[in-house]
């Protein structure tokens, strides 16, 4: 059969599979901003932080609900809301400082 077509995209599953919240990454794991979803004056504060494409950033540590996590951003240790965190898109570095998820 030279002329199928496919069920579904297949590149929609990847995308959804590659894409990395800040908020969704585990304590003591590093990771680089790939993208802000951010808006206004919340978009601006993270600028303002250094939260910019390519910055690395370490999760430190959770709150016990799990609605609050602190993460070292250019030396500097914020605390951000799950919401907030979860509108910056990163890729998780490994130990030995590679890259997981697209690019």
């Amino acid at each position: 059969m030279e002329n199928t077509i496919p069920l579904f995209n297949t590149s929609f599953f990847t995308d959804i599979y590659n894409k990395n919240n800040l908020s969704d990454i585990p304590t003591s794991t590093r990771c680089t901003v790939k993208s802000l979803n951010a808006t206004g004056l919340l978009r601006n504060r993270m600028l303002d932080i250094g939260i910019i494409p390519g910055t690395e950033i370490k999760v430190i540590r959770r709150s016990s609900n799990n609605d609050i996590a602190a993460y070292l951003i250019r030396g500097a240790v914020i605390a951000l809301r799950k919401e907030e965190a979860s509108l910056i898109n990163v890729n998780m570095i490994n130990q030995q400082g590679k890259y997981h998820g697209a690019h």
